[in-house]
């Protein structure tokens, strides 16, 4: 969970792509520009949810499109990414996906 702007001030590709190696789902109100465009091209899955409500040690999950503090007995809307660039994020980033589209989905 972040709140607003996460990532502001992180313009080096590492400071996405050390979070993607934790298997981590990061949930916040919005993100910053350059964050969220490295975050897409090293495959980080992100959740942008505006009106989260959540406090340290809350219970969340991410389902159908909305999340939900269990804790709280809350759900709240999520805005999607364009499906171009969750395509990206489903194929673990921008090297895999253009690997898939270069050859065709063959390994």
């Amino acid at each position: 969970m972040a709140g607003k702007n996460f990532g502001c001030g992180s313009s080096r590709e590492q400071a996405a792509s050390c979070l993607t190696g934790w298997g981590l789902k990061v949930i916040a109100r919005n993100f910053a520009r350059i964050f969220l465009q490295n975050s897409i091209n090293v495959g980080l899955n992100m959740v942008i949810c505006p009106g989260i409500e959540a406090d340290e040690g809350d219970e969340i999950e991410v389902v159908n499109g909305r999340v939900k503090n269990v804790t709280k007995g809350k759900e709240f809307d999520t805005v999607p990414l364009p499906r171009a660039r969750q395509a990206i994020i489903d194929a673990g980033g921008l090297i895999p996906y253009t690997r898939k589209l270069i050859t065709g989905g063959k390994k």
